[in-house]
């Protein structure tokens, strides 16, 4: 079923006003929709006096997400608009690098801003917290029936002396090998402990699915940590840190990692200061597209009634983001149903490229396939996972307008490779022919040799190591997108500051543009300076 999609960015202007920017994808159209911008309030101190209310903390967040006439306005328009149409709603909040703090926000409580009921809780809402990370890898979406899941559950022997309760070994691990049939299961903590060398050493052996039971903790003040075992089996603590930075380090970082440990991501208390280093967001850095986390204390008995729902439904289909909507509702009635918190890199939410196994073409039309001008929707999200990485949130229009124009696949290839940056584009013509043919990712002979430095229009040559550090500086508000925006523009530009003005249009908060535009030219930065 196709989704209209709505993303609430947030980006900090002040102390507790940030600049928010709502963005819409209608997919009935190949057209961008003009996004609303304006400004919320948004007071930690009034949501934790409702930290044990939890309908009311939704609807104050509520209030205060969409006291903006305009922003509230374009929220309801176009949900109302989807929900004439039938079509289901994802919702996305991304929270920019300015504003970590909102990490430690319960936006699984977020209500309607016009009918006060919960939207994490519905199943035509699916709802996630997209993330924006700075690891460039590829993602490469494989076929459900190449997927491998490592269930690792820790149960020391000596959680009593923490005063922890104990861990249901063998019920978890036979509820996630029920939930997961259909998938290649192997399970750690039975006849070994959940040691952290020996979790990574799982993780290496080509695990796309991560799923760890353990007790956790975020000490105020102090950093988030799990609480895993030693090699005799006795509690060992874990940073967060440290268990994001040794998955970066791996080859291929897994797809999802589900943690059901107490308060994996983020502090059961308003602990604002602390939250942006727990360790779902850490996760997204170190390069894993899907997380799902508990953002505080979170009873055994609504994992065990969660879980299985959850893997259930994400079998079918791989659209995590519809899984956790379903098993979300199945809870919505205990006090704990809003901490289980999905945090996402892929647009589509889809965990695999919905793509069965072709058998080879016989006779002389063999290119029959690859050159057809009608393209199934499983390969057009295929694509767009692939370029995701590269272009963000833009990804899946831009395949839905470059697929109208191509007459078939090799020539829609092509074009959505010109979409990126030169460096990157035999990365992913490789991906095109490794999933859909030799054909489909022949690399033109136009272009420019990679590696040459962009000359813009007006005869302006710029030095690669500015482009560079222009880049990297970008990419900390707009993620991988940032690259080819720096391409583009350095082409256009015919000066150092008609680019660093360009640039700046891309960022949202005025005080962050300021802030960028300062760095590039080599000028000292003031929030009270005017540029």
């Amino acid at each position: 079923m196709p989704y209209g999609e709505i993303e609430v960015g947030l980006h900090r202007s002040h102390p507790e006003a940030y600049d928010v920017e709502l963005r819409v994808t209608d997919p009935g159209t190949a057209g961008e929709v003009a996004p609303a911008r304006g400004q919320a309030r948004i007071s930690h101190e009034d949501l934790s006096e409702l930290q044990y209310r939890a309908a009311d903390y939704g609807q104050r967040l509520s209030d205060q997400l969409f006291n903006d006439r305009e922003i509230r306005e374009f929220y309801l328009k176009n949900q109302s608009a989807f929900d004439s149409r039938g079509l289901m709603l994802r919702l996305r909040i991304l929270i920019g690098p300015s504003a970590p703090e909102l990490h430690g926000l319960r936006w699984e409580l977020l209500c309607d801003p016009a009918t006060r009921l919960p939207l994490a809780t519905s199943e035509r809402i699916v709802f996630s917290r997209f993330m924006l990370s700075r690891d460039w890898r590829v993602v490469n979406l494989r076929p459900k029936v190449a997927w491998k899941a490592l269930v690792a559950v820790a149960a020391p022997v000596d959680l009593a002396r923490y005063g922890m309760p104990p861990v249901d070994l063998a019920g978890e691990v036979d509820r996630a090998r029920h939930g997961l049939a259909g998938i290649d299961v192997s399970v750690l903590g039975q006849d070994q402990p959940v040691t952290l060398d020996a979790l990574l050493d799982g993780m290496r052996q080509g695990m796309n699915l991560i799923y760890l039971v353990c007790h956790g903790a975020m000490p105020k003040g102090g950093e988030p940590c799990l609480f895993l075992q030693d090699k005799q089996g006795a509690t060992a603590r874990a940073l967060a840190s440290a268990l994001a930075q040794r998955i970066g380090e791996l080859p291929e970082a897994p797809l999802l990692v589900v943690l059901a440990s107490c308060e994996s991501a983020g502090c059961s208390q308003p602990d604002v200061a602390a939250a942006h280093s727990a360790l779902a967001p850490l996760l997204a850095e170190a390069g894993v597209p899907a997380v799902l986390a508990m953002q505080g204390k979170i009873s055994m008995e609504t994992v065990k009634e969660a879980m299985p729902v959850f893997f259930r439904e994400l079998l079918k289909d791989g659209q995590i983001d519809r899984a956790m909507a379903v098993a979300r509702g199945v809870v919505r009635d205990r006090h704990d149903s809003w901490v289980p918190a999905l945090f996402l890199r892929l647009k589509s939410g889809c965990l695999w490229n919905g793509l069965e196994p072709v058998p080879p073409p016989a006779g002389p039309s063999a290119g029959s396939a690859i050159s057809s001008p009608r393209f199934a929707s499983a390969v057009l999200a295929a694509l767009e996972q692939n370029l995701v990485q590269w272009l963000g949130p833009i990804a899946g229009s831009v395949v839905r307008k470059e697929s109208l124009r191509a007459a078939g696949m090799a020539e829609l290839c092509r074009a959505l490779s010109e979409q990126i940056p030169e460096v990157n584009r035999p990365v992913f013509l490789r991906a095109c022919r490794k999933e859909f043919g030799p054909e489909a990712g022949r690399e033109s002979g136009a272009g420019t040799p990679s590696g040459s430095a962009p000359v813009p229009a007006g005869g302006t040559e710029f030095d690669p190591a500015f482009l560079e550090n222009a880049t990297i500086q970008l990419a900390g508000y707009i993620g991988p997108l940032a690259r080819v925006k720096v391409e583009r523009t350095a082409k256009k530009a015919a000066s150092i500051e008609e680019f660093t003005t360009l640039l700046s249009n891309e960022i949202a908060a005025a005080s962050d543009r300021q802030r960028f535009v300062a760095l590039l030219r080599g000028k000292s930065y003031s929030p009270y300076s005017r540029d």
